[in-house]
């Protein structure tokens, strides 16, 4: 007779099911031993004394794009930086770290460092966005 829940117990050879007793006794070992600790059980009046109090982690409210990169420019060693309380701002993060990687420079302006990275080696396009940028309103 052939069940499927003892199906990790049985063996199919020769026609016939044999029980694979190495895996029936590590899954009994478990079971009884999980069931000799929950009977045991633990005080939890000995634990509390080593518990420790984790401190909120401040984040910063209002920052801005370009106090980033300024962090950035002071802080990173050849592109590499912990970003600490500011690793919260991902998006950011990003355009920063990959502007440095491709072009060796960090811009102040996200919009623009995003473009750059869009259109990272299309010479075309980065003409466009260096002409639109120079020729904005209020521009000469």
């Amino acid at each position: 007779m052939y069940d499927a829940d003892f199906k990790a117990y049985t063996i199919f050879k020769d026609d016939k099911y044999y029980i694979n007793e190495q895996a029936f006794n590590a899954d009994k070992y478990f079971i009884l031993e999980t069931r000799n600790q929950y009977r045991r059980g633990f005080d939890v009046r000995d634990r509390i004394g080593e518990s420790r109090l984790i401190e909120p982690v401040a984040l910063p409210k209002d920052v801005t794009y370009s106090e980033l990169v300024n962090y950035f420019n002071k802080n990173h060693n050849n592109g590499v930086i912990d970003w600490g309380v500011y690793s919260t701002r991902e998006e950011w993060i990003r355009v920063i770290e990959d502007s440095y990687k491709f072009y060796g420079k960090v811009w102040k302006d996200y919009t623009y460092s995003n473009e750059k990275i869009k259109y990272y080696r299309d010479n075309y396009e980065q003409i466009k966005l260096d002409i639109r940028c120079s020729f904005s309103i209020g521009n000469r």
